[in-house]
């Protein structure tokens, strides 16, 4: 049998071409790797973007916060002196929550971890927090105790980290942050100048009214003595039909002398003319608080008057006593009675 040559190599095509595979196109392998690098890497600046746009937000914040710290250290020179002074106590309530925000802050740029774009500014800026955290510390102690004698050791020591704390936040570049000027504490040494001064002229204003008061108080407890003085004398001349001696003042001499100022009142119905002997009672009281007393002070010579003390009339003459002991120094009240008298009178 005869087989046509042209159509025996068609036959044959026709028999193999459904058994041979196809390769495909290297370059579809590379496109398709070089789309997942595009991805990756697009991935990865998104990635990078949204870090730094992060840590700029957060950047922002702290410099809002740092603002609003600064503004209340302005407000420092301008709160009365009077620790206890509502306006100082709600200051330092404010003062409270902003040294809270601030080591928010800190926290937080510890665990920022923005892209090499920043690396920088985060350690600069957790450095600056820190640093004025440290200083709202000191400013609070100097708001809470200005009187105190280490109040101006610790305004003078806070020049120095001002001044660190202006150079580095100086140094702090971040989107448009400035931080140079939110953290710009160099007024916060004279306003807590100017806070110590108003605490102390409240404190030598204090002082003096406290002086007025007890000076005062003490004017009117020696007048309630020599009030109760007199009512006594008053009550017994009103009272008495003897002689009476009467003290208006009693004076230490030395541990065994007291002068008694005073007068003999004539209760009598009669002139008297001398006295012949009697007993004088002494108490001495110190603010209310008896500290001295003794009822046998004789008087046994007799005590001419020198001429006649008519009936309800009196005579002035001080006297003295002695003590064998000691009499008290520090008293600033006394009660004198007459005990065992006996006088002349004529008729």
């Amino acid at each position: 049998m005869q087989i046509n040559a042209d159509q025996q190599r068609t036959d044959f095509a026709a028999a193999g071409s459904g058994n041979i595979p196809q390769k495909k196109p290297l370059t579809m392998y590379l496109g398709i790797l070089a789309g997942v690098l595009v991805l990756t890497v697009a991935g990865f600046f998104f990635y990078l973007h949204q870090q730094a746009a992060r840590f700029e937000a957060q950047c922002q914040a702290g410099e809002q916060m740092a603002l609003e710290i600064k503004y209340m250290m302005g407000e420092l020179k301008d709160l009365p002196g009077e620790k206890d002074n509502e306006s100082v106590k709600d200051w330092l309530a404010r003062l409270d929550t902003a040294k809270s925000n601030m080591d928010k802050l800190c926290n937080d740029l510890q665990g920022a971890r923005p892209s090499s774009k920043y690396q920088q500014a985060r350690s600069n800026l957790l450095a600056a927090a820190q640093l004025e955290r440290a200083l709202l510390d000191d400013v609070e102690s100097v708001v809470k105790e200005p009187l105190e004698g280490s109040a101006q050791e610790k305004i003078n020591s806070i020049e120095r980290p001002v001044t660190e704390l202006h150079d580095l936040a100086g140094t702090v570049v971040v989107g448009n942050a400035d931080f140079a000027t939110a953290m710009d504490m160099s007024e916060v040494k004279n306003n807590l100048a100017a806070f110590v001064g108003k605490a102390k002229e409240a404190e030598r204003r204090r002082l003096e009214e406290e002086a007025r008061i007890a000076q005062e108080k003490e004017k009117q407890r020696l007048a309630d003595i020599q009030s109760r003085q007199k009512n006594h004398n008053d009550s017994i001349m009103a009272n008495t039909h003897k002689v009476e001696w009467l003290a208006t003042g009693v004076r230490y001499v030395n541990s065994q002398r007291l002068d008694l100022q005073g007068f003999f009142y004539n209760g009598t119905n009669n002139p008297v003319v001398k006295i012949d002997n009697m007993c004088l009672s002494i108490t001495l009281y110190k603010r209310g608080e008896m500290v001295y007393q003794e009822n046998n002070f004789y008087f046994n010579s007799p005590i001419d008057f020198y001429g006649a003390v008519a009936p309800g009339t009196k005579k002035y003459n001080d006297l003295y006593v002695t003590c064998p002991t000691e009499f008290p120094q520090d008293f600033d009240e006394f009660k004198v009675t007459t005990e065992n008298i006996n006088w002349t009178y004529v008729r």
